[in-house]
């Protein structure tokens, strides 16, 4: 049950060498959001033990446990308003287009 204060999780992953690495966690205590490491990686999303791990947040039903690996709700998942800022910019008018 995702309410359980003892639960684990597995993640399985393959490597470069296509050999399977599975990694046993607690979410409640192993797990580091992207947002909190300060370094920059665009294909991480989270961190167990240490370990670089990404997800699509969507493709995680329970939201519970989607809140604890990723740290996003379902609700803040959409992406309209990056649609609209580049709707936006596409329409501004800029100092070159008058000359052509």
């Amino acid at each position: 049950a995702a309410s359980s204060n003892n639960m684990l999780l597995k993640a399985t992953t393959t490597n470069i060498f296509a050999m399977q690495t599975e990694t046993i966690f607690d979410p409640n205590l192993d797990v580091i959001h992207g947002k909190d490491d300060k370094s920059y990686r665009p294909f991480c999303n989270f961190m167990i033990k240490g370990k670089p791990f990404y997800v699509h947040p969507e493709l995680i039903d329970n939201e519970e446990i989607r809140i604890m690996l990723v740290g996003k709700e379902k609700g803040m998942l959409n992406f309209e308003d990056d649609d609209e800022n580049s709707a936006n910019k596409k329409n501004k008018k800029d100092l070159d287009d008058e000359f052509l």
